[in-house]
């Protein structure tokens, strides 16, 4: 008798996902890869996810993604085809990323966590870190419509570069990373910056709409003042 459930059980659940695909549009070719110490195991693309909502509208898409993540109300959202989203271990929060265009990449570092990160993608790579500490409404925002050469009508503003944010990088609350924005190691973002340029320079302040650097040779922790400065932990070590 219970394999006669089983049985009706597996074909309800097949029927089930046909309906639910089709309901959906979802593409084809579509994967979830778990990354373990023992190596990648491949999962349905319609396995559920604590935290994290994944929607294949696009064909042959990658989500990678590590141990021991805490995602809450994330959202993946793919729009197009061949693209690929990789979230390390230890990573944690709120994640929207949409996928407009193909061949997109966007990839999280291990042990960063945000508050709430909304990340568009349009054909452009966009690499953060591990161990930052992101807030609030942070946009990372790439070009949905094409700038033309008014004379020869070519297009001049086609993703060329990766969007960077390096390791232990603090971003502030509403701070926007436009497409060429690159961030070097422990460097902190000041509360609603734009950058729109590289920086290079590692260990800085960087402030201001357009971002620039206010003041250098400086680190952060996440430790509140008060607490860092009561406590004896080596903070390179934490």
């Amino acid at each position: 008798m219970k394999q006669i459930y089983r049985f009706l059980w597996h074909i309800t659940f097949k029927k089930f996902l046909f309906f639910r695909a089709k309901y959906k549009g979802w593409g084809s070719g579509n994967k979830i890869i778990l990354i373990t110490k023992n190596g990648k195991k491949e999962i349905s693309p319609y396995t559920k996810i604590k935290g994290l909502t994944i929607d294949f509208y696009g064909d042959n898409n990658v989500v990678e993604l590590g141990e021991n993540l805490k995602l809450n109300n994330s959202i993946f959202c793919f729009k197009s085809n061949n693209n690929k989203i990789k979230m390390c271990s230890d990573s944690k929060g709120r994640y929207t990323v949409i996928t407009y265009d193909n061949d997109s990449y966007f990839e999280v570092g291990e042990k960063t966590s945000t508050c709430d990160i909304a990340v568009s993608l349009i054909g452009n790579k966009v690499i953060i870190g591990k161990d930052c500490m992101i807030s609030n409404r942070v946009v990372i925002w790439g070009d949905g419509h094409s700038v033309l050469d008014a004379t020869t009508s070519e297009v001049i503003n086609l993703p060329k570069e990766t969007l960077t944010v390096g390791d232990h990088v603090w971003i502030g609350e509403r701070v926007t990373l436009l497409k060429k924005a690159k961030i070097p190691n422990n460097c902190i973002v000041g509360l609603a910056s734009v950058v729109t340029k590289p920086f290079s320079e590692e260990n800085c302040l960087i402030v201001g709409n357009p971002a620039k650097i206010c003041k250098r040779n400086i680190d952060w922790h996440r430790y509140k003042p008060k607490y860092f400065i009561n406590s004896k932990t080596d903070y390179k070590n934490f």
